[in-house]
């Protein structure tokens, strides 16, 4: 089951517990900050409203995966923390209490997570619309037909989650558009 909604727009919906409120506006900040950059590399002017499921409980989260998602099928590594199925992001945000008793976001170490990694965790909401965009349009709906290197790489890349890559990405979408063009 999701927790209330924290955050609702036209195009964006997130749902998460209250201990989650500090990272939505991160989140929606950052979402907006790349929707554009996806949205014109598919050549898209619009989508259906996008949701997002926050979870701060690794037990609820795999719960609603594959209970309330899978239909009770446990297809989900274990390793697992974000998923997009039915359309939606589905997160994983670790927390853990600091000494005195605050609520931080923390790794399985329990120490403070670099600003990299919490560029990831603002940024996995993205990314996984651009795996829902890249199997709806590309792989036309059918998970046989995606390219795992080329759709994981696209949704890193296109996130923004390695802001290191920018310039190779600009020089991919120049060869992506070549090939587009001789194509059409």
């Amino acid at each position: 089951m999701v927790e209330k909604i924290q955050y609702e727009d036209d195009k964006l919906k997130i749902c998460a517990p209250d201990s989650l409120q500090f990272i939505v506006d991160d989140i929606v900040s950052y979402f907006y900050k790349q929707y554009e950059k996806v949205f014109k590399f598919y050549h898209l002017k619009s989508y259906s409203k996008y949701q997002i499921n926050l979870f701060d409980d690794i037990d609820k989260f795999r719960s609603f995966v594959i209970n309330d998602l899978r239909n009770g099928n446990n297809t989900l590594p274990d390793y697992a923390v974000g998923t997009y199925d039915k359309g939606m992001c589905n997160q994983l945000v670790e927390l853990r209490k600091d000494k005195h008793g605050v609520y931080a976001l923390k790794d399985n170490k329990n120490e403070y997570i670099s600003d990299k990694v919490y560029i990831r965790r603002i940024s996995t909401p993205i990314h996984e619309l651009i795996h829902i965009i890249y199997l709806n349009n590309c792989a036309h709906g059918n998970s046989k037909l995606r390219a795992v290197w080329f759709d994981e790489g696209l949704a890193q890349n296109l996130s923004g989650e390695y802001d290191y890559l920018e310039q190779d990405f600009n020089e991919f979408v120049k060869f992506y558009n070549r090939v587009v063009r001789k194509l059409n």
